[in-house]
This record gives structure tokens, C-alpha cells and sequence, in this order.
């Protein structure tokens, strides 16, 4: 039959198919046909193909076809229950385009859920594909998921927050870091944040309370956090006994995110205060554990190198690390990235003359 459609220009062969497949000539043709059919006829055939392709399927593509068939065939919880298992398995080998993908499909299925489990599944969707996008630099779309992915608030202002302090964007830290406060959680991010505005006292007390919490990860960037305050004090002595507790502290060795993170303020804190031989060492142990998680957290590793490099008058080893890092800003949206990047090329370009 097949052969007899393709005779007639119905369809056509497609060439290098590891088994014989075919496609309309005509998307018309390809509807009247379709809809042509009964709609049970059209549910039993899209579920034994959706079947087929379980027993084949090897890529994204296939997996996604394999999705649509099962939701076509009336069965939407075992299309999601399918995506969301390769979303989850994608994000964890950081195959971030391939899981938002995924993610997207999953969503499409939500329609044909009962009422609350459609908003359940929702919110823990968004939940999973904000860090992939904040990984990968796409700071705009993340804001619009944050804003309207029925986030509590507390959560949705600490996202809306984080993405304005990596934009630069010092009027909506302002405007979310007093509800931040209100709730009393993420009291490093915090800390971070009324350092951008200019307000150590209430950046201190953060830190301090940071370094109270439960959390060795969030002990840890508090004191850093302190450390850095009195850097900016001009209190050297005690920016060292702050970096001198928080090596003390420590810390889960299999949370690559939070050792970068670590490394990375620690750096920079040693830059500060001219050991730049414990700045590099503690810049490599953040380009080496950020690299993997995608490449906005790669840029900051990568610009962080330079500035230690550009310190220690290594300006070839800078040159090379900056010029990685503006390559990948070409596809982060990273406002403030982009003029750390501007300004460390400004002092390699002084630096050779």
C-alpha cells in the first residue's frame, strides 16, 4: 500500500533510514487524511506507534515523537511520566537544551490532566527548568518563567532577585531583596545583595546569619561573605581570620555547584587581599567545577582566572581565558558578565602597553 501511495505522489520516501519511512508530499493531503479518520481509529493507531518507538527510540527527536503519540492516544500521563524521566535524566548528564526540550513537551501534556495535578506538575516543572536556564545564561526567559510560573512569591522574588543581580540591574534588587529580608531565608544571597546596594550593615547581619544556619555550604559563604566586607573596609587582618574560620568549614565534596561557588568568592576575596597564589588555586577549583554546569557558571569562572592572571602580570594566560570567556558571551544574557569582560580587557589592554 505504502508503495502504491508513493506510485501515486502521496508520499514520498525519505533516504537514509535505518528502516523504510515515508512522508506526505502535501501537509493538506496529510490533514484530510488524518482527519479523516475516526477519532478512536486515529487514538489505537498514534498508541501503537508511540509503542513502536519505545522499543526503538535513541534520540530526542524520536523521544519527543514518541511523547506525542502517546498523548495523541489519550494517554498523557504515560506521555508525561516518559518526559519527564528523560528531562530528569538529560539534566543530570547537563544536557541543558536537550532537558528544557523536554521539559516544554511535558508541559504540553498538562492540559489533559485533572485540574490539580495540572498545577502540581506545573510549578515542579518551572522548578527544574530555572536553574537549567540560569546555567545556560538565559536570564530574560527565566525572569518570564519566575514571573509567571505560580511560584509562592518568597520563591519566585528570590529568582526575580538572583537574575537582576547577574543583569546589573540595581532597581529590581531594590525591589525584591525588602521582601527577601521579610522572610528571612537565603541569607547569602542576601548578604550579596545589600552589598550591591551599598548597605553593609544589613549585608553583615546577613552574612552573620548565615553562619549560624544549619547549611556548612551556607557557613561557609558567609564567612567568605564577612571576609569580603572587611576587604572592602580596608580591614585586611580580619578579611584573613574570616577566610582562615571558613577554610575550616567543611564542606559536601560531591556538590559540584556549591564547591565552584565556594571557590569562586573565595578567589576573589584572596585576590583582594594580594595572595594570589591562593587566588589561583582557588579560580582553577572554580573553572574546574563550573564548567560542566553550563556555560553562563563557566563565564564567571573563566573571568574570575582572568582577573587573577591579569594580578599576578600573566596577561598571555589572561588574554587566552578572556577570549574564551567573550566567546561565551555571546549566547549568555549576562549584562553584568559582559562589562566585568569589557573591564578586564580594558586592563589587558594597559597591561601591554
Amino acid at each position: 500500500r505504502l508503495n502504491q501511495m508513493a506510485a501515486m505522489g502521496l508520499i514520498q520516501a525519505i533516504p537514509n533510514q535505518t528502516e523504510p519511512t515515508y512522508r506526505f508530499q502535501q501537509a493538506l493531503m496529510h490533514q484530510v487524511i488524518y482527519q479523516g479518520l475516526p477519532f478512536a481509529r486515529r487514538q489505537t493507531i498514534h498508541a501503537v506507534l508511540a509503542d513502536h518507538l519505545r522499543q526503538r527510540q535513541t534520540s530526542l527527536a524520536a523521544s519527543l515523537h514518541m511523547s506525542e503519540h502517546y498523548r495523541r492516544a489519550g494517554q498523557p500521563a504515560e506521555a508525561l511520566r516518559l518526559l519527564l524521566r528523560l528531562s530528569e535524566a538529560a539534566a543530570k548528564r547537563r544536557a541543558l537544551p536537550e532537558a528544557l526540550k523536554l521539559f516544554d513537551a511535558a508541559r504540553r501534556c498538562l492540559p489533559q490532566l485533572p485540574e490539580q495535578e495540572q498545577e502540581k506538575t506545573a510549578v515542579w516543572i518551572v522548578r527544574q527548568q530555572l536553574p537549567l536556564l540560569f546555567a545556560l545564561g538565559h536570564f530574560f526567559q527565566a525572569a518570564a518563567l519566575a514571573q509567571h510560573g505560580q511560584l509562592p512569591e518568597p520563591e519566585k522574588n528570590e529568582w526575580l532577585a538572583t537574575i537582576a543581580f547577574t543583569q546589573g540591574n540595581d532597581e529590581d534588587v531594590r525591589r525584591y531583596v525588602a521582601d527577601l529580608a521579610r522572610h528571612g531565608h537565603h541569607f547569602v544571597l542576601l548578604g550579596q545583595l545589600f552589598m550591591r546596594l551599598g548597605d553593609r550593615q544589613q549585608a553583615k547581619a546577613a552574612f552573620e546569619a548565615a553562619c549560624l544556619g544549619e547549611s556548612r555550604g551556607d557557613e561557609r559563604r558567609g564567612l567568605v561573605g564577612l571576609a569580603r566586607l572587611a576587604c572592602h573596609a580596608n580591614q585586611p587582618d580580619q578579611a584573613r581570620v574570616q577566610m582562615a574560620r571558613a577554610e575550616a568549614v567543611n564542606v559536601p565534596q560531591d556538590d559540584g555547584q556549591l564547591q565552584g561557588r565556594i571557590s569562586l568568592e573565595t578567589s576573589s576575596v584572596y585576590r583582594e587581599l594580594g595572595l594570589l597564589v591562593k587566588a589561583a588555586e582557588a579560580a582553577e577549583t572554580a573553572v574546574l567545577h563550573l564548567r560542566p554546569l553550563g556555560p553562563y557558571w563557566y563565564v564567571l569562572g573563566l573571568l574570575e582566572q582572568t582577573a587573577v592572571f591579569l594580578a599576578q602580570g600573566k596577561l598571555d594566560a589572561a588574554s587566552e581565558r578572556l577570549r574564551e570567556a567573550f566567546a561565551l558571551l555571546l549566547h549568555v544574557d549576562s549584562c553584568e558578565a559582559r562589562l566585568v569582560a569589557q573591564q578586564l580587557s580594558q586592563q589587558l589592554q594597559r597591561g601591554r602597553r
